[in-house]
């Protein structure tokens, strides 16, 4: 399992997945269960995590630009230092999420759910939506 890039691993049960440093770029991880899995300093770049379930995944450093994350459930999911322009999450739950440091420009956030516990802190957001 060397290259994953553009693999289908939709609906797939990944919870607790290993995938730190790893090229996943146009990989669809549509629906899939990546609760507590560690997707930190990967390349994600255009990945579908439409309606993926990312509570409390680890993704800071990564490279999430072009991503569909439309529906994703991130509730606890550390993004610091990611780069999500152009990103789309549209309708994800970010409650508790952390993006301390992230790059959103760009990137669509209409009708998200967050809470107090939500933090863009340092965050590029200008133009984001």
């Amino acid at each position: 399992m060397d290259d994953l890039s553009g693999a289908d691993l939709s609906r797939l049960p990944l919870r607790g997945a290993r995938f730190t440093g790893r090229d996943l770029s146009g990989t669809s991880f549509v629906e899939s269960d990546l609760r507590d899995a560690l997707i930190d300093n990967a390349d994600l770049r255009d990945c579908d995590l439409t309606r993926a379930r990312l509570m409390n995944a680890l993704l800071a450093g990564s490279d999430l630009r072009g991503a569909r994350l439309r529906g994703a459930l991130m509730a606890g999911a550390v993004l610091d230092g990611a780069d999500l322009r152009g990103a789309d999450l549209t309708g994800a739950d970010l409650s508790a999420a952390s993006f301390k440091r992230a790059d959103l420009r760009g990137t669509i956030l209409e009708n998200v759910a967050r809470n107090g516990e939500t933090s863009f802190d340092g965050a590029m957001l200008d133009r984001a939506g």
